[in-house]
């Protein structure tokens, strides 16, 4: 089980009408990420019903993931910036960061940073039987399937829900949730996160996926070869589909093996010229 020790800058942040105001603030926090915190906190949207809290993601930078609790009446932000280049371990996990961050509300003015120490932990064959026995399993895997091939997925539900964001985000190898987003609830799409839970969705959001469409979404080689591996009890087989590349990265590697074959037919060409035909 891997040991998290870490040290993460901290916000807290107050929505009043279309404004959102820093509360309190740690060092380690540029004039940069508070304009992102706003405008994330901004884009979570106006709640249109109460709920007792929520926690969407965003990501800055590439390597920095932004994780955000949010709490209603009147709605407060509580936000972490996580350097994920400088983790030990393979992920972020939605529900290890509601666990051990529990954010003093009443924090203002300059505050510590958050040390996080906690265990992450391991992704084992039983974790993985226990989440698809929750009688969602085609769900499950068809929204794994999708968010794998790098799509987006709303949901509608009347609160948050944090167990379904919970469970697809584990099923899901590592270099996918290095690069992907959630949101728990949120009140507008704007977010643009990769899961999100909203209490209504008035029109399905440009580029996502609804329940319905997840249901029938085809059937993919990783889906298919994360339900062989979780029935057939087999750890290894796990441990390699939680390790290989995400759809994204294999395009990029793909990508660049095409720019480095043009790149010596290029210098081939430069340093021998045209081949001399003999006879």
């Amino acid at each position: 089980m891997a040991v998290i020790d870490c040290t993460l800058p901290q916000v807290f942040l107050r929505r009043e009408g279309d404004a959102i105001h820093i509360v309190a603030q740690s060092e380690g926090v540029t004039e940069e990420v508070l304009a992102e915190l706003q405008r994330a906190c901004l884009a979570f949207g106006q709640p249109s019903i109460v709920f007792p809290s929520a926690m969407f993601t965003q990501r800055w930078k590439k390597q920095y993931l932004i994780v955000v609790q949010v709490i209603d009446a009147p709605l407060r932000f509580h936000a972490v910036i996580v350097d994920e280049n400088a983790l030990s371990f393979a992920a972020i996990d939605p529900e290890l960061i509601a666990k051990d961050i529990r954010p003093d509300w009443n924090a203002s003015g300059t505050i510590e940073p958050f040390v996080w120490k906690s265990e992450y932990p391991v992704d084992t064959i039983a974790v993985f039987q226990d989440i698809l026995k929750t009688g969602n399993s085609q769900l499950l895997l068809g929204a794994t399937q999708a968010l794998f091939d790098s799509g987006k997925i709303v949901f509608e539900r009347p609160d948050p829900d944090p167990m379904l964001v919970r469970n697809l985000w584990r099923m899901l190898p590592y270099s996918s949730r290095r690069e992907l987003t959630f949101a728990t609830f949120a009140f507008s799409d704007a977010l643009r996160c990769n899961i999100m839970v909203m209490p209504k969705i008035e029109a399905v959001p440009v580029g996502y996926l609804i329940e319905s469409n997840v249901l029938d979404y085809p059937e993919g080689r990783y889906e298919k070869a994360l339900q062989i591996a979780v029935e057939a009890d087999d750890q290894r087989a796990l441990n390699r589909l939680l390790w290989r590349r995400s759809s994204s990265e294999t395009l990029r590697l793909a990508w660049w093996i095409l720019g480095a074959s043009m790149l010596i037919a290029v210098i081939m060409k430069i340093l021998f010229g045209n081949p001399v035909k003999i006879g």
